[in-house]
């Protein structure tokens, strides 16, 4: 017998005054319905962060990373993002990565370096104020360390990369590939091992201007991504190959030589947007040598809207925020940044793949909703991983983690530690359906194993909401009913859980709140 899930919501005011009433409908699909658990994603999480949420994936990644000396093991380049200064960032820091995340069963990604440099010590500085003179800021830790901003506003230039670094190349990548797989042969065949190529290269001439000062084209990028991922698959037959990394929705379709310049001599050059003419040519490279150097389209995304990307946490921006995740698949939202457009990220991606590169899986590598410590930056949170699993996307990383005992921290263990004993949303997908226009008001996802139910029920506004859970010809024998709200510090558990009268189960949530509700499948 077919088996359904009715779902009553009804949505009350801000005066707690019933005003709609929504319907969702929940059922088994035809074919079971299992997505990647690699969605739960993290990135650079400690051992106790990797205890407590219970991530699938583990990445080794940002800015740092394009620098970052594997021979030395403790030193990377900081970039824009601290006085382009060279730091020890602790002995052996990559085997310690590596083995943190395998202890705690999370696959990894491991960003190899494109850009050309690494850092050659712990202590040097791209634009020291001793030989290029005063700049706008200086570290205070290290005084002659300056941001390469003089104080008019221009840019220092003329300054040697050999500052801080030393020159590398696809040699210097494999090396390192070739170790790691002869330390983790069995990891790297399972495919638990995902090598990304740099990141955000669309970026180098701001993030590394001291090392990369001209924007990255078409031509360089191809050419330095063939090489890197030539060697390692080399050195690595097996490896799974991750790229391009790039930061966001102008990186999707102009190279940094486009986006710096009216000419577009890139896409007049080469004839399409970046990521299909990036997928082309990995399609066009396996067709003629048969070696596959992309086994995964990676992007990151971050919110556009003003100040959604923050700490902010005012009334307008949570609106904004709670929005934003609508953007990963919706074709009626359009977003309220300057993008101005509807943006269908998962989707778009999709279609790029199918069109240009058929079987390339995707991953979204990097984002952040903000607020992490606002129930608005949990809500975008949950929202989205429940979207992940939905639109079946293959890979995501969260930047970097949610902090200790913030809202955000609580929104991710709901899926994936809810009662400090790692019970998680289940991987295989109960198909919904609502009916209501008040639908982006409240979300919900449902999931199944052989022993539960779990519902993700999000309350979106900032009133409270009686849930009402109708099911049919489907038997629990209890049920246990987990949630966080504005004054959550931790997980909290309702005693009696999701009551039961008149055939149905109720319960009311409260304003701005994510529920995590596992009926027992077991009968009384």
């Amino acid at each position: 017998m077919k088996r359904i899930l009715l779902i009553t919501l009804i949505t009350s005011s801000l005066s707690a005054q019933i005003v709609d009433i929504s319907e969702w409908e929940i059922s088994k699909p035809a074919e079971p319905k299992i997505y990647s658990e690699d969605i739960f994603g993290l990135a650079d999480a400690s051992s106790k962060t990797l205890k407590t949420l219970a991530p699938t994936v583990n990445r080794w990644g940002g800015n740092t990373t394009s620098r970052y000396n594997w021979k030395l093991g403790n030193a990377w380049n900081t970039g824009k993002d601290w006085f382009f200064e060279n730091i020890d960032v602790g002995p052996r820091r990559w085997q310690r990565f590596i083995k943190n995340s395998f202890a705690a069963n999370a696959k990894i990604i491991i960003t190899v370096p494109m850009i050309g440099y690494v850092a050659k010590d712990v202590k040097s500085s791209g634009f020291s104020v001793s030989k290029y003179g005063n700049q706008q800021q200086t570290d205070q830790w290290r005084p002659d360390a300056g941001n390469g901003i003089k104080y008019n506003g221009d840019f220092v230039t003329g300054n040697s990369p050999f500052e801080t670094s030393i020159v590398v190349g696809s040699q210097f990548v494999a090396e390192w590939v070739e170790k790691i797989a002869e330390m983790y042969p069995e990891e790297l065949a399972q495919g638990r091992i995902i090598f990304a190529m740099d990141n955000e290269p669309m970026l180098w001439h701001e993030t590394h201007r001291d090392v990369h000062p001209e924007p990255v084209g078409y031509a360089e990028y191809i050419g330095k991504y063939k090489a890197t991922a030539a060697a390692i698959k080399k050195v690595a037959p097996k490896a799974l190959l991750a790229g391009p990394d790039v930061w966001g929705w102008v990186a999707y379709t102009k190279s940094a030589k486009d986006s710096s310049s009216r000419r577009q001599s890139d896409k007049r050059q080469f004839g399409d947007d970046f990521i299909p003419w990036f997928l082309t040519q990995m399609r066009l490279h396996e067709e003629s040598t048969g070696e596959k150097l992309l086994d995964y389209l990676t992007i990151h995304y971050y919110p556009q809207a003003e100040n959604v990307f923050s700490d902010n946490a005012s009334y307008s921006v949570n609106l904004d925020r709670v929005m934003a995740p609508r953007s990963l698949y919706d074709a009626s939202y359009q977003d309220p940044s300057w993008i101005k457009a509807r943006i269908m990220l998962i989707p778009r991606a999709k279609k790029w793949i199918e069109e240009y590169y058929p079987g390339t899986k995707l991953g979204i590598t990097e984002y952040n909703w903000g607020a992490e410590a606002d129930m608005s930056g949990a809500i975008a949170l949950a929202d989205s991983l429940g979207i992940f699993a939905e639109q079946k996307l293959d890979l995501a990383c969260y930047w970097t983690w949610p902090p200790p005992k913030t809202k955000t921290e609580l929104a991710f263990r709901l899926f994936r530690n809810v009662d400090g004993k790692h019970t998680k949303f289940p991987n295989s997908l109960l198909e919904t359906k609502i009916q209501s226009m008040e639908k982006y008001q409240a979300s919900l996802y449902a999931a199944e194993n052989d022993e539960y139910v779990s519902l993700i029920a999000i309350n979106k506004s900032e009133s409270k909401t009686n849930f009402k859970f109708l099911f049919n010809n489907i038997a629990f024998s209890s049920n246990i009913v987990y949630y966080i709200n504005n004054g959550s510090d931790d997980v909290q558990k309702l005693q009696d859980g999701c009551a039961f009268t008149n055939g149905q189960y109720n319960l009311t949530a409260d304003a701005s709140s994510i529920y995590h509700i596992i009926f027992n499948k077991s009968i009384k």
